[in-house]
């Protein structure tokens, strides 16, 4: 599993950290993304689900937000 922990960085970093991790992970892959910006969290969820890249498995909301994808294609 790959992990992001994108804690502290402000968008639109962590959407493009998130978009590159993206391609470059192989079908089948879990990414687990961590934030604590809800306005990155809306951002990376609009992203996964407009490329569909990647199904998303679970979230957390909070202070500090969590989403872990699994990669479906490339």
């Amino acid at each position: 599993m790959k992990r992001l922990d994108l804690r502290g960085a402000e968008c639109p970093k962590p959407l493009y950290e998130v978009a590159r991790t993206l391609r470059e992970a192989g079908k089948g892959e879990t990414i687990e993304i961590i934030v604590d910006s809800k306005l990155c969290y809306d951002m990376i969820m609009d992203l996964v689900n407009a490329v569909g890249l990647a199904k998303v498995l679970e979230t957390t909301e909070g202070e500090v937000s969590t989403i872990k994808l699994l990669v479906t294609g490339n």
